[in-house]
């Protein structure tokens, strides 16, 4: 009765607060008995409900796929479970191709989960055609700021796990333009994404926006959106502050007036917005 609430129930915090009561059965889905239980369970309900004709159902079984990968029988062989594994990311890929914007934004967070745990027990094909999905369709979705935001989002939260930098690394330079998206939302999820990559090593957030585009955005939000300290001016003041106005110990005041005179005179109106 809770796994069909939590698929079919018309209230998505109704949705959501049945997930929080099942979660520990999700989490403790390594226990083979636990897995049969979760395979006998959601395997008469998931998929039908993953293709149902309401998008709310859709959108109640999208975060349900992630948390019961890979749903299988564990007494299963190797080809069932790798029929499995191929079921889940055809339904994946599916969700992510959704008409309704908010099951491709449900469907974005859940693939991000599911790869950030089982990175690598996915095929490298499988992991490109869901990557590519969000990296490439998502994030230059006209449709719905959303979806692009969550885009955004998703591949910060994939930055969490070393052994997918490597692979997202030459992806997010393609992303770099959302810096100037009409939604602030996006904006936000760019910036948030460019200080997760300020504290990676070996990755620069330059990189990903050059930047001109950053100082240009800066000016930007305080002369034509009027908005100098709102979210996207001060928190792209937080990622370019050691460039601009270095602080800690060892910084001597000096050096703090020698950068400021210099970005006042090179820059007039992204340092009046940064200051």
């Amino acid at each position: 009765d809770l796994a069909v609430a939590a698929l079919h129930a018309g209230d998505r915090g109704l949705s959501r607060s049945v997930r929080v009561v099942l979660a520990p059965l999700h989490g403790a889905k390594r226990e083979p008995e636990i897995d049969r239980l979760l395979h006998r369970t959601y395997g008469p309900v998931l998929w039908r409900a993953l293709s149902a004709a309401n998008p709310a159902v859709r959108l109640n079984a999208a975060p349900v796929l992630a948390d019961t990968f890979p749903l299988r029988d564990p007494d299963g062989t190797e080809d069932e479970l790798g029929r499995a594994v191929a079921r889940t990311v055809d339904a994946l890929l599916a969700l992510l191709r959704d008409p309704h914007p908010a099951v491709r934004v449900a469907a974005s967070g859940g693939t991000g989960r599911l790869l950030l745990s089982f990175w690598d027990a996915l095929p490298a094909n499988d992991i490109r055609r869901l990557l590519n999905e969000i990296v490439t369709r998502h994030s230059s979705d006209a449709t719905s700021a959303a979806v692009r935001a969550e885009a955004v989002a998703t591949v910060g939260f994939l930055l969490d796990a070393e052994h997918a930098r490597a692979v997202l690394r030459p992806l997010l330079p393609s992303m770099g333009n959302l810096i100037h998206d009409k939604a602030e939302r996006v904006r936000l999820a760019v910036v948030h994404m460019l200080l997760k990559i300020k504290k990676i090593r070996g990755l620069k957030y330059y990189h990903v926006v050059p930047v001109e585009h950053l100082l240009s955005r800066l000016q930007a939000e305080g002369e034509v959106l009027d908005h100098p300290s709102g979210p996207v001016a001060s928190a792209l003041t937080g990622l370019m502050l050691n460039s601009y106005f270095p602080q800690g110990e060892g910084v001597r005041g000096s050096d703090q007036i020698k950068r400021t005179l210099k970005f006042l005179s090179n820059n007039p109106e992204a340092a009046a917005v940064f200051y």
